[in-house]
């Protein structure tokens, strides 16, 4: 089933933009290729049938009322949300506003990440460890069969502070932007 998931090209792209006053706002870009989206949807309705329940998970981002569900409450607002046909792909965009992004990003609908506060007063922007311990390490057949797999996966976050970025795991850092990339064809 994953091989079904991933083998449409699929790319996203998250930008997460935090503003002095501690608001801020993250806009999804999703694309795909037309056919992965019924793979999608396929997908989720056989792993909702093997576990016994729904996994609209999968495919929450086809759905604006799904996206709108999903990031119902206080912390978070859907300002935007628009899905289109455009060679050959799908593309999906999601804004969300959250008038105080530290709280927003603790609810966990916004991913793995958090905002703190250094000591010295500046922010911290960082994703959580994993919950599970790593796997064991895979072979060369194995991140070799996973490279194919993932052929055409893209996957992007950049972050937007109020002030120039101090430092950042990423080498892509220009003034008030970071950004991270991930290639499967070279990454690990």
């Amino acid at each position: 089933l994953v091989s079904l998931l991933l083998s449409g090209c699929i790319h996203l792209e998250q930008r997460v933009k935090i503003n002095s006053d501690g608001s801020g706002g993250v806009t999804y870009d999703y694309s795909g290729a037309e056919e992965t989206f019924g793979t999608v949807a396929t997908g989720r309705m056989a792993i909702g049938e093997w576990q016994k329940r729904p996994q609209a998970g999968l495919n929450w981002f086809t759905n604006e009322r799904a996206v709108n569900r999903f990031f119902a409450g206080k912390k978070l607002e859907v300002q935007y949300y628009r899905m289109f046909r455009k060679g050959g792909r799908r593309h999906v965009r999601v804004i969300v506003l959250a008038p105080d992004l530290r709280a927003a990003l603790a609810t966990g609908k916004l991913g793995d990440f958090r905002l703190d506060q250094t000591a010295d007063g500046n922010g911290r922007f960082r994703r959580l460890p994993p919950a599970k311990p790593p796997a064991k390490k895979l072979s060369k057949e194995d991140v070799a069969r996973l490279r194919a797999l993932c052929d055409d996966l893209w996957l992007r976050l950049v972050v937007e502070t109020p002030t120039d970025v101090l430092s950042a795991t990423s080498t892509d850092r220009k003034g008030k932007q970071v950004t991270w990339a991930f290639d499967p064809g070279s990454d690990d």
